[in-house]
């Protein structure tokens, strides 16, 4: 934490969002929202909405994270640079308006595009909003916060099935990174589970 104090004469809103950064791998979410906060304070309002997005997603809370990414897409210039946050708060639809609105601006190629677009489509068929996603994933996210959880995770990992073998409805599922603590001993870095949870 005392770097992220050497940084603050540099980069204040660098350092509190390194700060945030710092609370979320402790798990503490009202230390983690403080910080956002004070980011919020210097007005650097895409700075801000970035970090508040991302400590919600960290901590489960992916609905409310929609609607800051929301206005994150609206409000600033940069919203191109903050795309990869609609993948993990469950944005699907929203996350690729805003794509495909980039890349009038810039040449973007993603690996996960071909996922996110049948993802869509599913959804589509389905009759799901974003909202609707939003909402079932938080069911997930309380489950991480029961458990002391906090999703580390940059996207989750999407199985869109379009064509089930049975016949059925499209599904798609998608899975959450969780700390096993058997592997500790094992794995210096604490190894990884997988919490999943079919959507």
């Amino acid at each position: 934490m005392w770097r992220a104090g050497k940084l603050q004469n540099a980069d204040a809103a660098a350092a509190m969002r390194l700060k945030t950064v710092l609370e979320v791998c402790r798990g503490d979410y009202d230390q983690a929202m403080y910080w956002v906060r004070n980011i919020e304070r210097l007005k650097r309002h895409d700075v801000h909405l970035a970090a508040l997005c991302t400590v919600l997603i960290n901590f489960g809370y992916f609905a409310e994270s929609q609607a800051h990414f929301a206005r994150l897409m609206d409000t600033t210039e940069s919203g191109a640079m903050h795309l990869h946050l609609g993948v993990p708060n469950g944005a699907f639809k929203r996350y690729l308006d805003s794509l495909d609105a980039s890349r009038t601006l810039a040449d973007i190629h993603l690996s996960n595009e071909a996922q996110i677009r049948d993802v869509v489509s599913i959804m589509d068929a389905n009759g799901d909003s974003d909202e609707d996603l939003g909402r079932v994933m938080d069911i997930a996210g309380g489950i991480l916060r029961e458990r002391k959880l906090v999703y580390m995770g940059n996207a989750h990992q999407l199985r869109p099935v379009v064509e089930p073998v049975d016949g059925g409805h499209p599904y798609f599922g998608a899975y959450f990174g969780e700390r096993d603590r058997r592997f500790r001993d094992r794995d210096r870095f604490g190894g990884m589970g997988v919490a999943r949870c079919r959507l």
